[in-house]
């Protein structure tokens, strides 16, 4: 029987492996834990995120240089160059959004 077994799915190819339900269920909380626990943001990610928070600070006399320094004290690598860099891409990708429009 065995023979045939082999011989079947040489011709046919291999039948798909079937998983127990628990194996979904286990998945699923795994991946629900992920989706709840982001892996990080990259500097340019936070530049983007933060940047009507950055703009409403510039409004209120703040330099980006002062804004760099507040990324700076909270341990990312962030320059001055690269923020203003940033804030444009920022700009070029949504320029209508202004900090007074944003629901946050």
């Amino acid at each position: 029987m065995a023979i045939w077994t082999r011989l079947s799915e040489a011709i046919m190819g291999k039948p798909p492996k079937i998983y127990p339900e628990s194996t979904a269920n286990q998945l699923s909380s795994k991946l629900e834990h992920l989706a709840q626990n982001p892996k990080g943001l990259q500097v340019k990610e936070l530049v983007f995120r933060l940047r009507l928070k950055i703009e409403a600070a510039q409004e209120s006399g703040y330099t980006l240089e002062d804004i760099a320094n507040v990324f700076k004290a909270e341990g990312v690598d962030l320059t001055l160059n690269t923020l203003k860099r940033y804030l444009q891409e920022s700009r070029a990708l949504n320029p209508k959004l202004t900090y007074r429009q944003s629901p946050l």
